[in-house]
Formats: C-alpha cells, sequence, structure tokens
C-alpha cells in the first residue's frame, strides 16, 4: 500500500472518529497500534463498538466486516464503517456496515425500549 492510500485511510478513520464523537459525546479516536501491531480494530472508544474502517473506490465490505468481527469484544457491535469515492458528477457514499443478526437484535432492542418507554408515558 502506497503512502497516500495509508495517508487517505488514516484521515478517513480521524473523520469517523469524529463523527463517533460528534454523535454519542464519548471521546473516539483512531487506534494507532493498529497500524503497528495489527489487527485490534480501527477506532478505539469505551463505546460497545468494534470498528473497521475503509475508504476507496471499492472498499472491501465483506473483509472490513470480518475483521471488525475477528476483533469484536463479547457484547460489542461490530461495525465496517466505508466510504466509497465519488465518481465523475456523483458525491462519495459514507456507509456503517452490520450483520443481519446484529440488526435484528438491535431492532428487538429498540421495540422493547418503545414499549418500556411507551408504559412509562401511560401509553400502551
Amino acid at each position: 500500500m502506497g503512502k497516500l492510500q495509508r495517508n487517505k485511510g488514516a484521515a478517513w478513520e480521524r473523520t469517523v472518529a469524529n463523527k463517533l464523537t460528534a454523535a454519542t459525546g464519548i471521546p473516539c479516536r483512531r487506534q494507532l497500534i493498529e497500524t503497528q501491531q495489527g489487527n485490534c480494530g480501527d477506532i478505539a472508544t469505551e463505546l460497545p463498538i468494534s470498528v473497521q474502517c475503509k475508504v476507496g473506490a471499492t472498499p472491501p465490505v465483506w473483509s472490513a466486516l470480518q475483521e471488525a468481527v475477528a476483533v469484536a469484544k463479547p457484547g460489542s457491535l461490530p461495525v465496517a464503517i466505508l466510504k466509497k469515492n465519488g465518481d465523475r458528477g456523483s458525491p462519495p457514499m459514507e456507509v456503517a456496515v452490520i450483520r443481519l443478526e446484529d440488526f435484528e437484535q438491535m431492532l428487538a432492542d429498540l421495540e422493547y425500549f418503545r414499549k418500556f418507554h411507551g408504559a412509562l408515558n401511560g401509553v400502551s
């Protein structure tokens, strides 16, 4: 991998860390040990997530998710956060990818929260 690609990847990791911090208020930063010692997740955070970031013309979705799963601690959500470079006339696309089983659990948790919150507020 060339220096330009490494710099682009590092910049994307910093951007993702900043976006996660802004969204949650919980500090997130680029995991420098990832580049030094191998796969341990691209983002260091206390959030219960394992993040792998990829950027490029065709970011490797499957391998990014597999890497996130491989280093996820028990109870954490493995997430691949990808940015596809923009083509002529189209802007870049940013996505977060999770496993279907994790998405189903999120929906179940959301439904439970909605019912619980509604019960607290006198709504059934």
